[in-house]
């Protein structure tokens, strides 16, 4: 092979990833969403839950006034905390205070949080966001599901 070709080969190989990467920090957006839930209506609705729905759902401020909701702010609701406090803690040591709220629900409240909440059979962890919207239900207990629930919530706070 001439050694003009060679040169050429070797010249495309290396400044073509260089470019690619100038063109996508240029014109490319590295953004991640996570949708908020139940925004085209509540199907199935859950049998001992009154309804019908508002759509799109949004948590109702009485529930969230009972919890002691803080507007503005994305939160993550707890329900049986005791059984997730390694969970409680990861979160705490993540993230500062004020950032987002961490609330636990009390067992006089669990039933009317459950229907208001949309509470997934499998899931004690509930996220929200600053538009009362349902963004994502975890099990805290299981150590997978508490790293997607960290970083949804940096991705909602933008801090990825």
């Amino acid at each position: 092979m001439p050694r003009s070709v060679k040169f050429l080969l070797l010249f495309l190989a290396l400044a073509l990833p260089g470019l690619i990467y100038v063109f996508l920090k240029t014109f490319g957006r590295n953004e991640f969403d996570v949708p908020a839930l139940y925004q085209e209506g509540v199907v199935p609705a859950m049998q001992e839950c009154p309804g019908p729905y508002a759509v799109p759902y949004a948590v109702p401020d009485s529930m969230l006034g009972s919890l002691r909701w803080r507007p503005g702010v994305p939160s993550a609701i707890v329900f049986n905390p005791a059984t997730v406090r390694t969970a409680i803690d990861r979160l705490n040591n993540e993230f500062r205070d004020g950032e987002f709220n961490l609330m636990e629900v009390p067992d006089s409240l669990v039933n009317k949080a459950v229907c208001a909440l949309l509470l997934q059979p499998d899931a004690n962890v509930v996220v929200i966001d600053t538009g009362q919207r349902i963004r994502g239900y975890y099990d805290a207990a299981d150590r997978d599901e508490t790293d997607r629930l960290i970083l949804e919530l940096k991705i909602i706070l933008k801090k990825y």
